[in-house]
Formats: structure tokens, sequence, C-alpha cells
């Protein structure tokens, strides 16, 4: 009787310490600086290409910027790309819409004056996240701009 006591009190204390070793700190997001984010990517093995006041650029396949939007409660992912030469504002409008119909989670933009498309992602921070989402989230937003590239037929986007 008492080893089945201690065999279980054993199961249950080794439970818990693996739901503790597995279990990830949830990141406020007041806590959240480019220090704090670019240790973030070191540790997911996610290449810093460059840090500013707000921003970290990395590169993930591709490279892009995380702005850091405390005040707004969400960090934005962006990308910018030049339009091939002698793009129209409406065939650039077609490709804008259509992607934005296709692909979701990000919003695709046609700046007529720069002539560049942009491609941006919201992460939510408010309330907090665990690490392991904003991996998931940067992988998943390397991964609409592959889907992107592949639906410009047209080749529009450089």
């Amino acid at each position: 009787m008492k080893t089945k006591l201690l065999f279980r009190l054993f199961l249950v204390m080794l439970l818990s310490a693996g739901t503790l070793a597995f279990s990830q700190k949830v990141v406020k997001m007041d806590e959240i600086t480019v220090d704090g984010l670019k240790k973030m990517m070191d540790d997911a093995g996610i290449t810093v290409v460059s840090t500013g006041t707000d921003y970290v650029k990395i590169k993930n396949t591709f490279t892009w910027l995380i702005y850091n939007d405390k005040s707004k409660g969400y960090l934005t992912f962006t990308v910018t790309y030049k339009s091939k030469e002698g793009t129209s504002y409406s065939k650039a409008s077609e490709l804008t819409n259509k992607l934005n119909r296709e692909v979701a989670m990000s919003r695709f933009d046609y700046d007529d004056s720069s002539k560049t498309f942009a491609v941006t992602y919201y992460f939510m921070c408010e309330g907090g996240f665990v690490f392991s989402n904003l991996v998931k989230a940067i992988n998943l937003f390397r991964d609409t701009i592959t889907l992107a590239l592949q639906k410009d037929t047209e080749m529009l986007i450089l």
C-alpha cells in the first residue's frame, strides 16, 4: 500500500516537472524591446541582419523588418519590393487585389509614387504571447511571401 502511494506521488511529481519544463513564459507587450526581439530571433536560429530603435531586420529565406509598435499592441512584419519597370498602376492594383483575396493573413499594397509593393502582417501582442507563437508567425509570414510570389504570374514583383 505504501509502495503504491509513493509510486503515485512520484508520477505526480514527474508529470508536474515535465509540465513546468515545457511551459513557456508569456511575454507581455510592455516587456518587448528591440534587444529582447533580437535575443528571441537568435534563440530561434533566425538571422538578425540589423536593428534600429524600433525594429529588427531579419532574414528567414526573405529579409524583412519586424517593427515594435508597443503603443498599438502588436508587432508589424513588413517587406517592400520594387515593381518591374513599366508596371502600370492598374496592373499593380489588379495584382494586390488578387493577393489580398487569395493569400490569407497578410495585407498587400502598391505605392505608385515609389513603384513598390508592400506586404504587411500584424502579430497581436496585447495580453501577451508565447515565444513559439512568434516563431510560427514568422514562418507563416515567410510562407505568405512565397505564395504571393508564386501567384505573381506576370512577374510584377521584383
